[in-house]
């Protein structure tokens, strides 16, 4: 996928290229075959638990969508990142973490699997459950592996709360929480949950200015001017407290990059990684901080709920967002003067002016500086810099923000194989030799890529509490017992639980053959939910994707559509023959790879 290209960083053609591009490849394919139709703007009909799937014993006869269509067809693939279809067919899946043991406890909390089934169970993955990625000792430093904490702080010999909006703690009443902070609930380490990776959109961003008769962004400053980033419904500055908290986590220079057009270093964390001066924003892009646009209150709720649930979520989302954007370019100076002025003790814990030791935070998001210092360069003079790219989903509304709600992780089959941490472990993690990377002969696709899980929850930890499983002798266990304070959990080390290439497997898109017999599913394919933070990557989706639609044509040419009767050999060298990569040193991969051999960020 080629384009031209100019401005930015050093792209790699058919890896980076803007959003309009994309889809106008993708269109072009679906127009060389005469045969397929598109239905846009419709669902499956979710009116009851079935009513979207009209079945005959095993087998799926039609699926039935929200304009009253019935579409019928031997063979059926659920591509969605939801798996309604899946669902409403009588598949077996879960939502959520499972436990790190039987003995942990706990479980998902969305499932329709049998109590006592075998084949819904724990895997005794190291990162299972709650902290598993997160608190595993490190053998060499003894601490917990990886964990973002905000420590309360004592001030005149009076604990502040900075999980609190005015310092106070009270243990019956959690109406002064920061938004998006929830209480601590006693779980232990390794204990099965409800807890999903939060979600984001992923919008299309330039710094590109506009100038006289060329329009290249909405700019974000402007204080919701006309062409301007408007404020979204219910948005306050006092949304985002929480993000002002958590910028002391914040590292100087961190994914810092030169500016190519204008030779400015900045702090924003995103290179121009698409043509003429765009980039793709993730989640974590700001300033090398744990100050983030992911989102995570609804979604443990949101693989399962209802469509207008889900438009309320995205609702959630967009304006959490937006508003983001609109408060750093437009409000948090002022919110961050306020606060020194009131000089509350709340406003000193958030350390803003470096007065009590360590980072001065003000400095770093709304100070001044020359533009060769890049500590110039704050995050609020980079989001005032910015704006969505004009040029992309013009045809969406809102105009220029993308459509999909980034669904990192919803429902996860329990089919003929679930994989786990350990299809894709390094043997040698940790240096503890107790685990291989699993191998398949009915492997159809290749994936690579680290166990990445972004943040399931920020949880107020008060002084004193006690997490079980928690070792004592941990940092992490003394700032607790000191202060207490916001834990950002749910990560997972990625130095401590590196990956290799891995094979997926066909029976991880299949369905138990006593539930459906002629239905695929390549995204929200059988897995645990570790397994599936390094699954959950488009391009792996595209490999699934293909393999399901190949092993789909051949079910209906072979065997009236049962999809596990398939010969797997035949389905293999069908892949082969469009030149899948099946095989690790078919790729030229001799020697374990770093985790990232797929360069797209997640």
């Amino acid at each position: 996928m080629k384009q031209s290209v100019s401005g930015g960083c050093s792209l790699s053609p058919g890896y980076q290229f803007e959003p309009h591009v994309a889809e106008n490849a993708f269109a072009e394919l679906i127009q060389c075959y005469s045969n397929i139709s598109i239905v846009h703007f419709v669902t499956l009909n979710l009116t009851t638990p079935t009513s979207g799937v009209t079945k005959s014993g095993t087998k799926i006869t039609a699926i039935n969508l929200s304009d009253g269509t019935s579409i019928q067809a031997k063979t059926f693939i659920d591509c969605s990142y939801e798996g309604d279809l899946m669902a409403q067919a009588g598949v077996w899946y879960v939502t959520g973490r499972e436990a790190a043991s039987a003995a942990a406890g706990g479980g998902p909390l969305n499932y329709n699997v049998p109590s006592g089934s075998s084949n819904m169970t724990t895997y005794n993955e190291p990162s299972a459950g709650f902290g598993g990625g997160q608190f595993t000792i490190n053998q060499t430093t003894g601490d917990p592996a990886n964990y973002s904490f905000v420590p309360n702080i004592t001030l005149n010999g009076t604990l502040v709360y900075v999980s609190r909006t005015n310092g106070v703690y009270s243990a019956t009443n959690n109406s002064n929480l920061l938004i998006g902070v929830t209480p601590y609930s006693g779980q232990a380490v390794g204990e099965g949950d409800s807890a999903l990776m939060s979600y984001c959109f992923r919008p299309c961003l330039t710094d590109r200015p506009n100038v006289a008769g060329a329009t290249y962004m909405v700019p974000f400053a402007g204080a919701g001017a006309a062409g301007c980033l408007q404020k979204p419904a219910g948005y306050s500055p006092s949304n985002y407290l929480l993000q002002l908290v958590l910028t002391p986590g914040t590292a100087d220079g961190a994914h810092s990059v030169t500016d190519p057009k204008t030779g400015v270093t900045t702090l924003v964390g995103a290179c121009y990684n698409e043509p003429n001066y765009k980039f793709d924003q993730n989640a974590d892009y700001f300033g090398g901080s744990w100050l983030s646009n992911g989102w995570s209150p609804a979604n443990p709720y949101y693989p399962t709920a209802s469509l207008t649930e889900r438009e309320t979520a995205w609702q959630n989302h967009f304006n959490f967002q937006t508003g983001l954007y609109y408060f750093l370019a437009n409000d948090a100076a002022t919110t961050f003067s306020n606060l020194i002025a009131a000089n509350s003790a709340w406003a000193k814990a958030l350390n803003l002016t470096g007065a009590n030791g360590g980072r001065n935070v003000l400095s770093h998001l709304i100070g001044t500086g020359t533009a060769s210092n890049p500590e110039a360069n704050t995050v609020v003079w980079q989001y005032q810099q910015l704006g969505l790219a004009a040029d992309e989903f013009t045809t969406n509304s809102p105009a220029n923000w993308p459509a999909q709600l980034y669904v990192r992780e919803a429902r996860r089959m329990v089919g003929q194989y679930v994989m786990t941490q350990f299809n894709m472990l390094d043997p040698d993690f940790n240096n503890t030799s107790t685990s291989s990377v699993l191998t398949h002969s009915d492997h159809v696709g290749m994936g690579g890529y680290q166990f990445d899980c972004h943040y399931t929850q920020a949880l107020e930890i008060p002084k004193g509490t006690i997490i079980p499983g928690l070792s004592t002798s941990s940092t992490l266990y003394t700032a607790i017992q000191n202060t207490g304070g916001i834990l950002l959990e749910g990560g997972i080390d990625e130095g401590l639980y590196p990956t290799k290439p891995f094979e997926i497997p066909y029976g991880a898109l299949l369905p138990l053959s006593t539930q459906v017999t002629n239905l695929i599913v390549p995204v929200c394919l059988s897995a645990s939910h570790v397994a599936y933070c390094a699954l959950r990557l488009e391009p792996q989706y595209m490999i699934c994707g293909e393999a399901a639609g190949c092993a789909a044509a051949l079910a209906v040419q072979q065997n009236a559509g049962v999809v596990g009767a398939v010969n797997i050999v035949t389905l293999i060298n069908t892949l082969k023959s469009y030149n899948v990569i099946l095989d690790a040193i078919d790729y030229g991969w001799t020697t374990p790879q770093p985790s990232s051999c797929i360069s797209t960020s997640g």
